[in-house]
């Protein structure tokens, strides 16, 4: 595995083909992602894979909630609002979003919510969950989690998205899902192989550049 490659290479995918991802290879990302380290090693990590009929149904219901404006309940709450800086890179994403699908014919938001909503097309969804008695300190040993899984997964051909959409209504994902409520539902994953040729596919959000955000001590 190229590490630099994979980092450079991995970008939140989009537009996903069809073809299911071989159980053993799904396995195997899995076991090279909880290799991440955690908190005093407690690998606080749950993870939920959902593929077929049951994906199916998660994502129609999901788009059911989405579609009839049916307010959230996430376990992660976001910033409201935003701090100035942080809330102007996200209104730079969005723009540069919107520009590229509107070129490409696919400029309703609507229906791109939507199809966010239902990860993307992916034939893949991953969930993961945490105790709710662990605190933040295991919340970011989950984002060591995706991140490991995420670069794996680009070494192999796989695109991902890391997706807080799809888990806007964690009590439905833990009835469906069988998951306890002391359960946390942190974030999603859409799983796949990419759909290169769809113009989402083929653009890349830019970085602020590190210098600005880096102090130096001696």
């Amino acid at each position: 595995m190229d590490v630099n490659k994979a980092i450079l290479g991995r970008h939140s995918c989009r537009a996903f083909k069809s073809d299911q991802i071989p159980k053993a290879i799904i396995e195997e990302l899995l076991s090279l992602a909880s290799r991440a380290p955690s908190y005093m090693n407690t690998q606080p990590w749950e993870i939920a894979v959902v593929t077929g009929h049951k994906l199916a149904e998660i994502n129609q219901n999901r788009a059911e909630f989405a579609a009839a404006n049916t307010e959230s309940h996430a376990d992660v709450s976001l910033p409201s609002p935003w701090p100035d800086v942080h809330q102007e890179r996200a209104r730079r994403f969005n723009n540069q979003r919107r520009a590229v699908l509107a070129e490409a014919g696919q400029d309703s938001e609507k229906e791109w919510g939507l199809f966010n909503a239902q990860f993307f097309g992916a034939p893949c969804g991953l969930f993961l969950f945490m105790d709710r008695a662990l605190g933040e300190w295991s919340v970011f040993d989950l984002g060591l989690f995706t991140e490991t899984l995420v670069l794996a997964a680009e070494d192999r051909g796989i695109g991902t998205c890391v997706e807080a959409s799809v888990v806007r209504y964690p009590d439905y994902l833990r009835q469906v899902l069988g998951i306890p409520d002391n359960r946390r539902c942190i974030i999603g994953i859409a799983l796949g192989y990419p759909d290169t040729e769809a113009p989402i596919n083929k653009w890349r959000s830019d970085r602020t550049d590190v210098t600005q955000l880096t102090t130096w001590h001696s």
